[in-house]
């Protein structure tokens, strides 16, 4: 029975394990381009409040496109934070609706899209400083930022880097802290 216990809990720990891993499952190919490491860690998170976001890297769009980043569903008007310091410009597409592109020191660009609402008007920013508010603009369905990561003239997959930088892990330690009377 002690041997059986054991076994039980090596299971739960693998799959805390894994639960707690990157998230590298999807549905569709990733292309060269989802390379997150050419990029730090997020300042902040893009969304300042409540939202959800899937990894949908690739996933099919109108006219024949593919998507380029992270659409992160929040209700409208909730704030839009900068990722980095850097300069914001505020744009207007029909795509994109109220854009924002944010171009930090390092070079990388943040595109923001389908904003509701800026905040104030092209400047420089601090990471964690509202640029804007969730919306749905331009080429949008439901109320959502679109977010995409550029550390060149191509987007790459900012899913990892979103996740880390909005849902921070707490780590191993208070995992195993909490199960180690259970191993006894």
């Amino acid at each position: 029975m002690h041997s059986r216990r054991k076994q039980w809990i090596s299971a739960l720990i693998g799959l805390g394990l894994s639960w707690l891993g990157p998230q590298t499952a999807a549905a569709h190919e990733r292309p060269a381009t989802s390379d997150h490491s050419a990029v730090a860690p997020l300042d902040a998170c893009p969304v300042a409040g409540p939202s959800s976001f899937i990894d949908s890297w690739g996933d099919a769009r109108s006219s024949g496109r593919r998507h380029e980043g992270v659409d992160m569903e929040a209700d409208r008007g909730t704030p839009v934070v900068a990722v980095r310091d850097g300069s914001a410009e505020f744009k207007r597409s029909n795509l994109g609706g109220n854009a924002i592109w944010l171009t930090a020191a390092t070079g990388e660009r943040f595109y923001y899209a389908h904003l509701d609402d800026w905040a104030g008007t092209s400047r420089d920013v601090r990471a964690g400083d509202v640029i804007g508010y969730v919306g749905q603009t331009g080429n949008a369905r439901g109320d959502h930022l679109h977010f995409e990561v550029r550390p060149g003239d191509a987007a790459i997959n900012g899913f990892p880097l979103v996740d880390a930088a909005c849902n921070p892990s707490v780590g191993l330690a208070p995992i195993l802290v909490a199960l180690r009377p259970l191993v006894r």
